[in-house]
């Protein structure tokens, strides 16, 4: 997903400005991310409790068109491939959401460090194999650069609901499993809470989606 903000000069500049013209041009992009991320945070606020990966699904939506106009614009659009290319930052919001939803399911500090550890070791081998996916000889189009950032975002899309019904799933488990025992007090789901548990280890751990 980093990919189209790490190569947004490339990109942009492939679309026939000069360096100084790209630069400015890069501009917007900067400042529709900020918007997109503040509106991702104040939908995921306004909307029902366990809206996140919806809010997740929707801010994907403008990436892949974004994407898909990209591809299929004539080469000479400049103004509209440019506008594709802009929409393609709305993933930044599901980005950002996304990484709350991955830590507030995790439960126990050693699982939270692991996975965590995970997440940016994930991010480090994209960016490495990020630059051999935008070839010079496939400029201005990029098409293996925008194409795999397309059929990854379609499946970042279709991931958000599998995340939904799994989590979801997950805790009628833990009802199930927690009928019949006596409710516990504040302070005692407060002492499991803080303890080294994972989420699968703890019976009062509930996963938000």
């Amino acid at each position: 997903m980093a990919l189209t903000t790490q190569f947004s000069t490339l990109v942009i500049k492939g679309l026939g400005f000069d360096t100084l013209h790209t630069a400015l041009l890069g501009i917007p992009q900067g400042v529709l991310v900020c918007i997109w991320i503040g509106a991702g945070a104040l939908l995921n606020e306004r909307l029902p409790k366990n809206s996140r990966t919806i809010v997740c699904a929707i801010f994907m939506l403008p990436t892949i068109a974004g994407s898909l106009g990209f591809l299929l614009a004539p080469t000479n659009a400049y103004v509209g491939r440019l506008i594709c290319f802009y929409l393609t930052g709305s993933y930044q919001s599901s980005f950002v959401l996304s990484l709350s939803l991955i830590t507030s399911n995790v439960g126990g500090q050693s699982k939270k460090m692991i996975v965590s550890g995970f997440i940016w070791l994930g991010a480090c081998v994209g960016n490495i194999a990020g630059p051999f996916f935008y070839k010079a000889d496939q400029a201005p189009t990029y098409r293996l650069g925008v194409g795999s950032i397309l059929v990854c975002n379609c499946l970042e899309f279709l991931i958000f609901f599998a995340l939904r019904y799994a989590f979801k799933y997950e805790n009628r488990k833990k009802e199930k499993a927690r009928e019949g025992q006596p409710a516990l007090t504040d302070q005692e789901l407060n002492r499991t809470a803080f303890m080294d548990m994972t989420d699968k280890e703890n019976p009062n751990f509930v996963y938000v989606y």
